[in-house]
């Protein structure tokens, strides 16, 4: 009886372009637009910095660019540094309410520029990326319940194993040997450790390049002949066990297979370069201070109701060394919008998080959570106690919200969130030329065209 690893290997490799759904399709060219320009805003972070001179120094090569600069390195080499550059501002988007593009996009990326394959190619491979790594969460049975990021990321290695391995050509049983490489090359689950500590590490979450070097040379490996386990996510010791889980449902995992596609409704694009819990109430903070015209000098306090996750210490923290610190610092960020600081990587620059007078706009800040999006609708979400304007009487101005889920982004809204991202990098025109090759992607004939105008 042919086992679940076997059922997604075909999947996989029989998977056309044909077969994604238009709105499937467009999402991947979305993503792949928000994502380059996220890893081209990260190039002026130490995470980004530190990971692009370590790709480089583990050794030059033809196969495959690094976002936003003229160096090629092999395909394992790139893969890590633009899995680590999307992933550096935090900027990149979600998979509500979870991050899994910088996991699984960096590898195909690298080897669609190897094989010099099409847009459509690519684009294919982004669906199938995307295509897994939730489903095989949803199979997973864990005591308090379990979504993609609890315990950790590491099962998104099956996508980017997969969707490289579909731009490679792998046949069927060589993709199952791709994918049980990738089962025993995953990472172990380290999010709860995160999410409990302070200082905030450059690797957050889990290394975005690490798990997707990890899914180039497992493809690589199996299409040279390397075996590996073709039933890793079956049976009683199955990946489940591996992955501190309590139990295991392969039905889950290929309901609707083909048919319900996880791509768009559920990806929540970020507007602001910060942890996903503090996006909706920084849209409402900025609603208030521009429709009263109110100043950092103005305001006395603010105060926010945010998702529960800030109650942990990275979110708790006001000490800001690094731009990894910013990223998830409450106080940190509300101070840096009422300055209205420049949207964009300039947020986590150290000229600004060491700004003696976001410092001390910070102590101005204060938080509360509420328990679920339920029955918080109706409350104000963001409260600012300012001086009015005319009279100087203190005025408490508020704002509720209604965010149940996803963040929609229109597409104009996102190439403006590229241009910032790309402006320190791309010239203007080279810009323009990115946006347009991405968005029409499926007419591209060979992808490593697009990774020489990311070049400058």
């Amino acid at each position: 009886m042919e086992g679940l690893t076997q059922k997604l290997a075909d999947f996989a490799v029989n998977m056309t372009y044909e077969d994604l759904p238009p709105e499937v399709s467009y999402e991947c060219k979305r993503l792949l637009l928000d994502s380059i320009g996220c890893a081209l805003g990260g190039l002026s972070t130490d995470k980004g910095k530190i990971s692009v001179a370590l790709a480089k120094k583990m050794g030059r090569s033809s196969q495959s660019t690094i976002i936003g600069t003229s160096d090629k390195v092999s395909s394992a080499s790139a893969a890590f540094a633009n899995g680590e550059l999307i992933n550096a501002l935090d900027y990149d988007a979600l998979f509500f309410p979870d991050h899994v593009t910088p996991f699984v996009l960096a590898a195909p990326l690298a080897i669609a520029e190897l094989m010099k394959t099409s847009g459509r190619n690519l684009i294919v491979s982004i669906a199938l990326s995307h295509e897994l790594p939730p489903r095989i969460a949803a199979g997973l049975v864990a005591k308090e319940g379990f979504t993609l990021g609890v315990p950790g990321y590491g099962l998104c290695i099956f996508g980017g194993v997969a969707a490289a391995g579909k731009i490679l050509g792998l046949d069927k049983e060589t993709m199952c040997h791709a994918l049980g490489i990738a089962g025993r090359m995953c990472p172990i689950p380290t999010l709860m450790k995160f999410i409990t500590s302070v200082p905030v590490t450059m690797d957050k979450y889990m290394s975005a390049g690490w798990i997707s070097q990890a899914e180039v040379i497992s493809a690589l490996l199996a299409e040279a002949g390397y075996v590996g386990d073709k039933e890793v996510l079956d049976g009683e010791y199955g990946f489940w066990r591996s992955f501190a889980c309590d139990g295991w449902n392969p039905e889950a995992v290929t309901k609707g297979l083909g048919q319900n596609w996880c791509l768009p409704g559920n990806v929540s694009y970020k507007v602001y370069p910060c942890c996903g819990a503090m996006q909706s109430a920084l849209k409402r903070f900025y609603e208030l201070i521009d429709e009263n015209n109110l100043q950092p000098d103005d305001i006395e306090q603010v105060r926010v109701l945010l998702n529960p996750l800030v109650e942990l210490p990275p979110w708790q923290n006001r000490q800001i060394g690094t731009h990894i610190e910013a990223q998830f610092s409450v106080a940190y960020v509300f101070a840096v919008a009422a300055h209205r600081v420049e949207i964009g990587p300039q947020w986590q620059d150290p000229n600004t998080f060491r700004n003696p007078r976001i410092e001390e706009f910070m102590n101005k800040v204060s938080f509360d959570t509420y328990s679920n999006y339920h029955v918080m609708r109706g409350r104000p979400v963001v409260e600012v106690v300012a001086k009015g304007k005319e009279s100087g009487e203190r005025r408490v101005y508020s704002k509720g919200t209604a965010y149940p889920g996803a963040v929609g982004m229109e597409d104009e809204e996102l190439i403006q969130k590229f241009r910032r991202n790309a402006f320190r990098i791309l010239s203007e025109r080279d810009t323009d030329i990115a946006i347009e090759t991405i968005l029409e992607l499926e007419e591209l004939h060979d992808v490593s065209q697009l990774l020489k105008v990311l070049s400058p």
